[in-house]
């Protein structure tokens, strides 16, 4: 039986969804939902939707499609009302397949994941890095304990928190297998993004494992992620783009000093072939990370026909924006803030309008 998808937003993100759904067997796309005429029209062409599949409101495709899988990817702000109505609207789809982030706050994320839970709905929040086979082959060594004990972390990064930030924290928590005890020494800036203000800077992470994680905001310096154990040390790249730098980094760590050395299991590698390739029609370097984007649907595909449990939960995807909200928290209130969040900091927004 092929699977059949929909999608809400055809720019740029959405045609990363529109070509893993074309490159990947068991999945069809079926109808398209984009506001603007021009760009609802290009994609329509590019990906063979017929006229009358090709709609203005998303509500209408919802209501008129009988579909297996949608793609939400639309703006941030926007996630939690389309999200919602899915589930309200159809709650026979079997797979929400939402961007990142999940939500601007933490609130309206668990509302999210309860709302899809409650509807038997598997809620993916598209976190690419969960789909690179690279990190899947970190995962398993790190558990397998090839650097030892984790004692601490740390993320370079100048990012702000809801578009990169919202990644980088998934990644760690992912590869780790751990879940953000508290939040403190919060500092933040605000950034203007489009045309909203959002949040960067940094602050520490206690995870539950007794884990430090540093979230250091340097200037210009290369996007990175640092895990160091008793045992080896292992810098990985966090950027997707093929321009920004792709070398892996492993040092042994014997009586006290450190050793350079080859990256185990061939990582570097996996991780090129992982951020290798471009949707069609764009040009070289737009949009890089296509293999990702259709790791990601192989997995939906496997994930509606209940052949393997949802990698990128909507769950673990809330966890993290609390983790940056508490930074925040912590950065207002100079104080530590313990996860889950409770309270009135659930409804913390990383995103206003201006």
């Amino acid at each position: 039986m092929t699977l059949q998808a929909g999608l809400i937003g055809t720019g740029r993100v959405g045609q990363n969804h529109a070509e893993a759904y074309d490159a990947t067997d068991g999945v069809e796309l079926q109808a398209i939902a984009e506001i603007d005429a021009d760009r609802r029209a290009e994609s329509g062409d590019r990906h063979g939707i017929p006229e009358h599949r090709r709609y203005r409101e998303y509500e209408a495709m919802v209501d008129e499609e009988q579909l297996d899988i949608v793609s939400v990817a639309t703006p941030a702000g926007a996630h939690y009302d389309h999200v919602c109505t899915l589930v309200r609207s159809q709650p026979d789809i079997s797979v929400v397949w939402c961007e990142k982030p999940i939500a601007t706050s933490v609130r309206r994320a668990e509302t999210m994941v309860s709302m899809c839970d409650d509807a038997d709905i598997e809620l993916v929040v598209n976190h690419l890095r969960r789909f690179s086979y690279a990190h899947e082959e970190l995962r398993e060594l790190l558990s397998e304990g090839v650097l030892g004990t984790v004692e601490s972390v740390r993320v370079t990064t100048d990012g702000e928190f809801l578009n990169i930030g919202t990644h980088y924290v998934d990644l760690l928590l992912y590869l780790l297998d751990a879940t953000i005890a508290d939040v403190r020494a919060g500092h933040i800036e605000t950034v203007r993004s489009s045309n909203e203000v959002r949040y960067a800077g940094g602050g520490t992470f206690a995870l539950d494992t007794g884990t430090a994680v540093y979230i250091d905001p340097v200037e210009a310096a290369p996007h990175r992620l640092s895990i160091h154990g008793t045992r080896a040390t292992v810098s990985v790249p966090l950027n997707i783009a093929p321009d920004a730098g792709t070398s892996w980094d492993y040092w042994r760590i014997e009586d006290g000093s450190r050793t350079r050395t080859e990256v185990p299991n061939s990582l570097q590698e996996r991780w090129e072939t992982d951020i290798s390739g471009v949707p069609s029609g764009y040009e070289p370097g737009d949009v890089p990370a296509q293999s990702l984007f259709e790791n990601a649907a192989g997995h939906i595909v496997d994930l509606a026909a209940g052949n393997r449990d949802n990698a990128a939960p909507g769950s673990r995807a809330a966890h993290g924006l609390a983790g940056l909200t508490g930074l925040v928290a912590s950065a207002t209130t100079g104080s530590r803030i313990s996860l889950p969040i409770a309270g009135p900091l659930r409804g913390i927004s990383l995103a206003h309008e201006t």
